[in-house]
């Protein structure tokens, strides 16, 4: 784990991922889980690999840890190296966050939030959520953030939910960026701020997020808080749409006829 986040050491992911595979080799749940991490994410030095992920989520899991266990209900949530499965989700995640995972307790959050695999419950999801957020989970606090301006499981009240998006984005979430640039681009819960709203869009445009790269394109196309932009438009546009995004892709059939 210092290797690849470089502390104490040059940062180096060949030599985490080898560090990574000696401990999981060992049998190890951490480790297993985190060289799974690596398979999952296609790390640098080893080439992306869902079922080999799942396997080693899977060992880790099969040793209690939490992290592996949380981790393989995420991968049967979304059908990831393996078939999707809702009820061996919730099974998962709730292990997890017994054990006290802020991850656990987000994922198994979203799962009564859905109402995936569990009867839909908004208080226990916002119960769950304010667990995760406590511990300073960036997207426990955002989920919470959500709960708290629409009045799900808890009273609506914007200026806590702003607080809660603010912290997100604070930490580098791009979808508490997103989220709290559009509180800024309407003016829910604080100030309306363009200028705000169009550089937080950026922040969670750059890390890929199609949501911001839309509404980032929205702006230039409108030139609202930068100067307006028709090609800028249509390059967000189409990261936004090639990323499966709806708006994006109706916005851009629409510029590429006026354009």
């Amino acid at each position: 784990m210092c290797y690849e986040s470089g502390t104490g050491v040059e940062k180096d992911i060949r030599e985490a991922v080898r560090f990574y595979r000696l401990s999981a080799n060992q049998g190890n749940p951490r480790g297993q889980c985190s060289l799974g991490m690596c398979y999952e994410d296609g790390a640098q030095v080893v080439e992306k690999d869902v079922n080999e992920a799942v396997r080693l989520y899977r060992l880790s899991a099969d040793q209690g840890n939490p992290r592996g266990q949380c981790n393989l209900g995420v991968c049967y949530y979304y059908g990831k190296g393996a078939e999707k499965d809702f009820n061996q989700a919730a099974r998962l995640c709730r292990l997890s966050a017994d054990q006290g995972s802020a991850r656990g307790q987000f994922n198994l959050a979203q799962c009564y939030y859905h109402g995936k695999g569990v009867e839909k419950d908004f208080n226990e999801a916002a119960r769950l959520f304010r667990l995760s957020a406590d511990q300073g989970d960036s997207d426990g606090r955002y989920s919470l953030g959500m709960c708290h301006e629409f009045g799900k499981g808890v009273e609506k009240d914007l200026t806590e939910a702003v607080r809660l998006y603010r912290l997100s984005a604070d930490q580098g979430n791009s979808v508490g960026q997103h989220i709290l640039g559009m509180c800024y681009e309407l003016g829910n819960g604080v100030e309306k701020d363009i200028r705000e709203a169009v550089r937080l869009y950026r922040l969670s445009a750059d890390q890929g997020n199609s949501d911001a790269q839309c509404s980032l394109g929205l702006c230039y196309e409108s030139g609202k808080g930068v100067e307006q932009d028709f090609n800028e438009a249509l390059r967000l546009y189409r990261l936004s749409a090639d990323q499966g995004n709806s708006r994006a892709d109706k916005r851009l059939t629409t510029l590429d006829l006026i354009c």
